[in-house]
């Protein structure tokens, strides 16, 4: 890894990842598709129904989605304090790649063009700030660790550090407090603009 990023930079690798993630998503749903034909589709067409017609219990939402989503951050921030954990996050950004392009395309599959559409109306507003988030942690990986633990690009670590810890700490978990915005858009923004959708285009 050292030596590849001589060559290609760390956020084009994770760019890369992110796109060859994307796309095996894609593949692995067509190919699933072919072995279970339109019946596997029925799981949507459920959710879709429950979410038009049912009322959301915003506060078994609201104790699922925090539990589920600060989870996975401390995960991330745990991971930072390794020394393999820049490989365990890009393999991270391969998945959520591969996620997204397997339940885009599921969502095309099922309803069309507005499938689509209604797959963006589900990430919308929150994975506008767990995106951030997640990107500012990748940056630390990428960019920042190296300066909060006083390493040089040679890897060799300097005689004495010129950025505070304290610093990097901080300006890294700061992006804690937009994880509580992310769930709170979730359980409380999200589910609105996913009911209108339905009853205008289903």
């Amino acid at each position: 890894m050292k030596h590849f990023n001589v060559y290609v930079k760390p956020e084009i690798l994770a760019y890369i990842l992110l796109f060859i993630g994307f796309v095996s998503g894609i593949v692995l749903s067509f190919v699933l598709g072919e072995n279970h034909g339109n019946t596997k589709l029925l799981w949507l067409d459920n959710i879709l129904i429950y979410l038009k017609y049912c009322d959301v219990e915003y506060a078994d939402m609201v104790f699922y989605v925090l539990k589920k989503r600060i989870s996975v951050f401390l995960f991330f921030v745990i991971i930072c304090l390794s020394k393999k954990g820049k490989y365990i996050f890009l393999g991270g950004v391969g998945v959520a790649g591969g996620f997204a392009g397997y339940f885009l395309t599921e969502f095309i599959m099922a309803k069309g063009v507005l499938g689509s559409l209604l797959f963006a109306c589900f990430l919308f507003p929150h994975y506008i700030c767990y995106a951030y988030v997640y990107y500012k942690i990748l940056l630390f990986f990428l960019r920042d660790k190296n300066k909060w633990e006083n390493i040089n690009q040679n890897g060799q670590r300097r005689g004495a550090a010129s950025i505070p810890k304290d610093v990097y700490f901080i300006k890294n978990i700061a992006p804690f407090a937009v994880v509580i915005i992310g769930i709170l858009l979730e359980c409380y923004v999200n589910p609105f603009f996913v009911k209108l959708f339905l009853k205008i285009f289903m």
